[in-house]
């Protein structure tokens, strides 16, 4: 894992995205996360690229990975849980948004009562 090299390829996508560059950010992103397989942050920024460019199901999958390398990091959950209501993936953006909300710090308490009402409408309560 060459970490620098990886966190160049971050940057450079994030600049993409300041130019609306959604291929090269995607490109970037794609690259940044190949470098450092085992970081959640590189899976979850290029999962971000990859729903921007409307690549749900790639997006959903990269999100994925990024929970399985941190379980316990709110935000992929939350991310994962937009795109799978995108694909009409209903119990499981209900189940994310669960997890969201039990992981989620107190500074996100507007995020966290937003996943909770989308969670239990989907959920159908």
């Amino acid at each position: 894992e060459d970490v620098s090299l990886a966190a160049a390829h971050f940057m450079l996508s994030q600049l993409a995205q300041l130019e609306g560059d959604t291929a090269q950010r995607m490109n970037e992103a794609r690259m940044a996360a190949e470098l450092q397989p085992g970081s959640a942050a590189m899976h979850d920024a290029y999962a971000t690229a990859l729903r921007a460019a409307g690549q749900l199901e790639e997006a959903a999958a990269e999100y994925e990975r990024a929970i399985a390398l941190e379980p316990h990091w709110a935000a992929p959950h939350y991310n994962v849980a937009l795109v799978l209501e995108q694909l009409d993936r209903k119990a499981d953006a209900a189940r994310h948004y669960g997890e969201f909300v039990a992981r989620a710090p107190r500074a996100y308490e507007q995020q966290r009562q937003v996943a909770e009402e989308r969670r239990r409408v989907l959920a159908g309560q």
